[in-house]
């Protein structure tokens, strides 16, 4: 039996969360767009929860020219250094013609396909939540994490 139509626009978040577990089909497809990458294990299972009711699709590792987003809880030197890395390898992918480039996203090629890689947001799991509780597609540059100076060990991949 389908759950009744109700205005969940004045919902707490762990009411929505409730309310949409119940749906048979879920409307809240804000994120239907987005290629997310969970870079905490700390944030799962809610992180995945959220993705997977927001219509996210979500990937194991950070993939150049797919991933949209990537949800962590702090931004370590860990994390920078993984993306300098990944975009090192993006720039030099552009430059080998025969390296997958970002035609099939953008039709972009060379440096406008490594810049594309930059395009990437890194947000908090506050951003999914506020998705959640909103109902749209927030801007992501209002959910940034905190910058941290020390490495944690909750990083996966």
């Amino acid at each position: 039996m389908a759950a009744q139509a109700i205005d969940t626009s004045s919902l707490s978040f762990d009411e929505k969360m409730a309310h949409v577990q119940e749906l048979e089909i879920c409307d809240f497809n804000f994120l239907g767009e987005c290629m997310i990458h969970i870079y905490d294990n700390s944030l799962n299972p809610v992180a995945t929860q959220l993705c997977n009711l927001l219509g996210a699709m979500m990937t194991d590792s950070v993939i150049p020219f797919l991933t949209t987003h990537i949800v962590v809880e702090k931004i370590t030197p860990v994390l920078k250094q993984t993306i300098s890395a990944l975009h090192s390898r993006a720039i030099e992918g552009s430059r080998d013609s025969r390296q997958l480039n970002d035609v099939t996203r953008t039709g972009n090629t060379g440096p406008a396909a490594a810049q594309s890689f930059l395009s990437i947001h890194i947000v908090s799991l506050e951003w999914l939540k506020q998705c959640l509780i909103q109902e749209k597609r927030l801007p992501e540059d209002q959910y940034r994490p905190i910058v941290s100076q020390v490495n944690g060990i909750s990083h996966s991949s």
